[in-house]
């Protein structure tokens, strides 16, 4: 987890993002999205993590953004592996809705 957190965190940095916050579809991006926000600790660019819900529970908050998220917060959307990238485009969907905004290279 240090070393993804540390790389992830440069990679975060060299592409010259800003984000308040990390995180993604849960369970897969779970650990990478809250290893990239310890390494930002005590940095410049401190950010927070969250996770996106396949849905809402019926108990609890009820939301499908769960963690330290905000409407309006700039936010980078991660996975633990590559495939079709289903699971970060329906994150970025559900952010959408939550107020969330992003930057992408490229494609949307």
């Amino acid at each position: 987890m240090v070393l993804i957190g540390r790389m992830g965190l440069a990679a975060i940095r060299a592409a010259g993002w800003r984000p308040r916050a990390i995180g993604g579809l849960t369970l897969g991006a779970d650990p990478v999205a809250y290893a990239i926000a310890a390494a930002s600790y005590g940095s410049d660019l401190r950010m927070d993590a969250f996770s996106v819900r396949k849905e809402a529970k019926p108990h609890g908050t009820g939301r499908r953004v769960e963690g330290n998220f905000s409407a309006g917060d700039e936010v980078v959307v991660v996975e633990d592996v590559i495939t079709t990238g289903g699971a970060a485009r329906t994150a970025i969907t559900v952010l959408e809705g939550a107020g969330g905004f992003w930057k992408a290279r490229g494609y949307k």
